[in-house]
């Protein structure tokens, strides 16, 4: 196949990833798009929260621009976002940090498929209460829950977590929660917990709070629902070029291959 040639199909099929490239991504939310201070309620970008307890503010995770920050508040439903239903196996990924946390301190991030207070009803993962606050994994109450050996949460540090939710076993439901904390793959879950489970598909997601005084903050940001862990944890892309700027190389490899060479007409 001449260059020229080999160049435009290979633009073609490179100008197709642009398009279909993220097509693993359910939902995401970088909160870049809101005014500082705006608050995240009433449907803003799909977000509904306790008034006056959820914002976007800049600067408050080092390297990162806009996240959203939860006062703190002690509420069942502090913070909810939907997502288009899914029925087979999803990631939900986010960045945590937070600010003077200390062991009394309790978040759940669970899943479901109803919009209401229902952390019981769900597949969910969180920091406990416990000694070291240690992150977790649960099918549904607390007494169905495996703490994490590995991965644990301090008070400002910053961690990727990344929650895998599907139906183990061959059960129509979701009934298995993994949990990985600053992992590059999936191997090996930081926390796996399964059990009955209650929903056949998921679309909600949903922050708990308890003992989280009013002077501390809960910070989220690089929010994505995805079908793969890759597009979850947020390393699909490292050190691969952006489809975009690999198509224009390209296409300026054919323009060059295009140019007659010397003594040639």
């Amino acid at each position: 196949m001449r260059f020229a040639n080999l160049c435009v199909v290979m633009v073609v099929v490179v100008a197709g990833a642009v398009t279909s490239g993220h097509a693993a991504i359910v939902f995401s939310d970088n909160f870049e798009s809101y005014s500082a201070g705006q608050a995240l309620d009433d449907g803003v970008g799909g977000w509904y929260s306790q008034d006056g307890v959820v914002s976007v503010q800049n600067g408050v995770v080092p390297g990162y621009g806009q996240s959203a920050v939860l006062k703190g508040y002690n509420h069942d439903n502090v913070l909810r976002v939907g997502f288009t239903a899914q029925t087979d196996t999803i990631y939900i990924g986010f960045t945590l940090r937070t600010s003077a946390f200390d062991g009394s301190d309790f978040i759940q991030f669970y899943v479901n498929d109803r919009t209401g207070s229902s952390a019981n009803d769900s597949v969910s993962a969180g920091v406990r209460n416990q000694g070291g606050n240690p992150y977790f994994a649960r099918v549904g109450t607390w007494g169905n829950t495996t703490n994490s050996s590995s991965a644990s949460h301090d008070a400002g540090v910053t961690d990727r977590l990344v929650l895998k939710l599907s139906k183990h076993n061959g059960s129509s439901k979701f009934n298995r929660t993994d949990v990985f904390v600053d992992r590059t793959d999936e191997l090996v879950a930081d926390a796996t917990r399964m059990g009955g489970g209650s929903s056949t598909s998921l679309s909600q997601f949903h922050v708990r709070m308890y003992s989280v005084e009013s002077g501390q903050s809960i910070y989220l940001d690089d929010f994505v629902v995805a079908t793969t862990f890759d597009e979850a944890a947020g390393f699909t892309n490292a050190g691969i070029p952006e489809p975009v700027t690999l198509t224009l190389a390209l296409a300026g490899m054919w323009l060059v291959g295009r140019r007659p060479r010397n003594g040639r007409k």
